[in-house]
């Protein structure tokens, strides 16, 4: 009854327990720890960012480094029947396939940038979601894969296979910046040192001006002309 989180900026794996006590657990070298899975054995696998170094980790909180991936991130572990350990990392898109004693290959190379979900598929493959396009992969054991699904928003960021074969996929977006336009542009008057002067969207073709938003001003405002005089 414990979860094992992987934590940043300082690298570490806090395990928390049941009635929420928690514990540092293990430390990388790396600033981001970005996955963790849980070994039949009772060891953890915990990959680290940047440099996507996977380390093994041992029921004593002892670890050190399993496999070299040479990706940057690696954001998603998932174990297969032989024995494997499937990664999906980033920012080339890769899936990687990793032997028993830590060797990867590349089993898959996606279209997008970064592979950001896992979930073991009933007949060995894999779903796999990606990160840029948003598109859900469907990849065999042989690593050939199937576009199953392209969502507007960019951002695979969970699979849940439910029964009866279909999968659920939770989508990620970043947050929408505001648009709102500035309250307030300013220059300084031609031949008045110190002095500015309010400017409208026309007078920014010939002179450049800082320009921002200040608190409680309408944005209608920057269309005014009224000098302001100030040092």
């Amino acid at each position: 009854h414990l979860q094992n989180l992987g934590t940043g900026p300082d690298g570490q794996i806090v395990k928390v327990t049941r009635a929420g006590d928690e514990e540092v657990y293990f430390r990388a070298d790396e600033p981001l720890i970005t996955s963790v899975m849980l070994l039949p054995t009772g060891e953890l696998l915990a990959a680290s960012a940047p440099g996507g170094k996977i380390y093994k980790v041992r029921p004593d909180g002892k670890g050190s480094v399993w496999c070299e991936t040479e990706e940057r991130y690696v954001w998603a572990l998932v174990a297969t029947e032989d024995g494997s350990i499937l990664a999906a990392t980033g920012d080339r898109g890769r899936l990687l396939k990793i032997d028993r004693n830590g060797n990867p290959r590349v089993l898959f190379d996606g279209d997008e940038a970064h592979i950001v979900s896992l979930a073991v598929a009933k007949d060995g493959g894999v779903w796999a979601g990606g990160a840029g396009r948003g598109l859900v992969y469907r990849i065999d054991a042989e690593g050939h894969a199937l576009v199953v699904y392209d969502d507007e928003l960019p951002e695979a960021k969970a699979i849940l296979p439910v029964p009866g074969g279909d999968i659920i996929v939770a989508f990620d977006a970043p947050p929408v910046s505001e648009k709102r336009p500035p309250a307030l542009r300013l220059r300084v008057a031609p031949g008045t040192a110190g002095a500015t002067e309010a400017v409208s969207d026309l007078d920014l073709r010939q002179t450049p001006a800082l320009q921002g938003v200040i608190l409680g001003l309408p944005a209608t405002a920057v269309e005014e002309t009224l000098p302001l005089r100030g040092k």
